[in-house]
């Protein structure tokens, strides 16, 4: 599905729109963000109390509000602040859209403002988990606290690090995503979904092997040239703990 994705509309506006909001990251690191949505997702459709919407689940106002909410300070509205924010602006060459339920065939839109909120939560992210800790831009390990901090808050990605932080600090930061599962493995905390580290972990995980398997370079191991972007070296014995550990809850 990642690879047929990757081939259809989804891949060809990422091609077209991603790197010119946020320049660090291959296209297909993205796709690899957005495996687990789909493009008129809206999640305040199966209960959530705020919309998520599109491939990027982008926040879009609460539920019971039309999503897009109309108001920029909206609550839970990301597309709405970031909707004419200049970097989008300069990828669609206008803002993105904010009539109500048009995101659903906008996936350009979709895109341009889905980066823009991941880069915006990134930002955070890197002011809350120290310097030792900082990533470099375009890394797996960037990617992990891009994604990590969308999905379970900026603050919620600090709290899950700070324990582990000086651990993790003494590994290069190629090898950091493994360091931290299996930190996480050796620390862990009951909590519901975001509350728990090896949730974050596994959610982080799946997103970086999905973009794995929409990086060309994985099929140019042969012939010399770019290897892998990303390659765990998890053990399945390791992926059984952290599965065990996301199920404990408080």
């Amino acid at each position: 599905m990642v690879r047929e994705w990757w081939a259809g509309a989804l891949g060809a506006s990422l091609r077209r729109i991603a790197q010119r909001v946020w320049p660090a990251f291959a296209p297909w690191v993205w796709l690899g963000f957005c495996a687990n949505g789909s493009q008129r997702e809206d999640t305040a459709s199966t209960g959530n109390a705020f919309h998520e919407i599109g491939w990027f689940g982008t926040e879009a106002g609460l539920a019971g509000g039309p999503a897009p909410n109309p108001d920029p300070a909206a609550q839970w509205n990301t597309w709405g602040r970031v909707h004419a924010a200049p970097a989008v602006v300069a990828a669609l060459g206008r803002p993105a859209t904010m009539v109500p339920d048009a995101w659903k065939d906008a996936v350009d839109d979709q895109v341009a403002v889905g980066v823009q909120g991941v880069r915006d939560h990134y930002a955070e992210a890197v002011g809350a988990i120290g310097a030792a800790l900082r990533p470099t831009e375009g890394t797996p390990w960037s990617a992990a606290v891009a994604f990590a901090s969308w999905s379970a808050g900026a603050g919620q990605l600090a709290a899950h690090l700070h324990p582990i932080a000086s651990q993790l600090a003494t590994v290069p930061e190629v090898s950091r995503v493994d360091a931290w599962a299996r930190a996480t493995i050796t620390h862990p905390r009951p909590g519901h979904k975001h509350a728990n580290p090896a949730w974050t972990v596994l959610r982080t995980l799946q997103k970086l092997a999905a973009a794995e398997l929409a990086n060309p370079h994985t099929q140019e191991r042969s012939g010399g040239r770019a290897g892998p972007w990303f390659s765990s070296t998890l053990t399945a014995a390791e992926v059984d703990r952290l599965l065990e550990q996301a199920e404990l809850c408080t």
